[in-house]
């Protein structure tokens, strides 16, 4: 199989829609989490690392960083 596209995200998380900057937001969905640009109309789209899903993400509050936790019973936690 190969991956088309995610329809969505879970909305059941707790600030699973993050702000990157003024145009650009992060989100999660499954074993894939999302950087989309409103003004661009562009969306980046990366894999869970560990292949166990995402299970949270976090952006500094300077904007410069975020981090994205996988799930599992001792996940790993990735900051970019």
């Amino acid at each position: 199989m190969e991956y088309h596209h995610s329809f969505g995200f879970d909305s059941v998380k707790r600030s699973n829609i993050q702000i990157l900057d003024k145009n650009t937001i992060i989100y999660a969905s499954g074993t894939t989490y999302t950087i989309y640009n409103f003004f661009t109309n562009e969306a980046q789209l990366f894999f869970s690392r560990d292949r166990g899903g995402i299970g949270s993400i976090a952006v500094h509050p300077n904007k410069k960083y975020f981090a994205v936790a996988e799930k599992g019973q001792y996940p790993n936690i990735y900051i970019y």
